[in-house]
């Protein structure tokens, strides 16, 4: 009799055991299954240089969450670099330079685009993705309109470098890059060619053109929640941003 108590105590005991080790098993097993599951980080991007750029899904579009800053078009072909003012107002090409032509300026901002490089026909974009047209920036701005109080321009800001941050809640990550102007009669903001507004205003081209010297572009600015579309004239260097086609 208590041969067959002591048999029933050490099978309990063993039966205790196993299920244990069984259910630690389990959680491992679990938990090295939930670290493999992809996170909802969005894709990335390489340009020709090798620059990658990652991106954010906001609505049905998916933009790159920094400005572009590729030296070449997409076939290879150098997109000249060009400091001097005088060169730089009397382009008909395309052309791109950094902010104060510093070119750590590159890495936070991205670089600035006169209009004849986001036009030209061998592409500044990245293969499967293109420069944003007035279509998918009305786009983007209405999916933000919807149902806030805070306008787009609050939502696209930056968290950090603007005198007043946005709450990046778009994912956008938009940064005050700021603009070079051209100078003269054709560009309203001053007349000598200068760089002007990082840290305050980003100023990005649209792919869409406006008569024979102008193309839209749109500025999202520290002190307004609205995001605003103007004429430029095209040899402005304006910041460029991409979505996937």
């Amino acid at each position: 009799m208590k041969t067959m108590r002591t048999m029933q105590k050490k099978n309990r005991f063993w039966f205790y055991s196993f299920s244990v080790a069984a259910c630690l098993l389990i959680l491992i097993n679990s938990c090295k299954k939930d670290s493999n599951i992809p996170t909802q980080q969005g894709i990335s991007v390489t340009d020709f240089d090798g620059n990658v750029y990652q991106t954010a899904t906001i609505g049905t579009q998916i933009w790159m969450v920094k400005n572009l800053k590729v030296n070449h078009y997409r076939n290879g072909d150098l997109i000249p670099y060009v400091t001097d003012s005088s060169a730089w107002r009397n382009l008909t090409t395309g052309a791109c330079c950094d902010y104060e032509n510093t070119q750590a300026n590159d890495s936070t901002y991205g670089k600035l685009y006169n209009w004849f490089a986001v036009n030209d026909s061998r592409n500044i974009a990245p293969v499967g993705w293109h420069v944003a047209n007035n279509d998918d920036w009305q786009t983007l701005i209405s999916y933000l309109e919807i149902g806030e109080i805070v306008g787009p321009s609050y939502k696209l800001r930056s968290s950090t470098g603007w005198r007043i941050n946005g709450n990046n809640s778009s994912g956008f990550t938009a940064l005050p890059g700021g603009c070079r102007t051209i100078g003269g009669l054709f560009d309203s903001f001053s007349s000598q060619c200068i760089f002007r507004e990082v840290g305050v205003s980003g100023y990005w081209w649209s792919a869409t053109g406006n008569q024979a010297t102008w193309a839209y572009g749109w500025g999202i600015y520290y002190d307004t929640n609205n995001v605003i579309d103007f004429c430029y004239n095209q040899g402005r260097g304006l910041s460029v941003r991409c979505l996937k086609d």
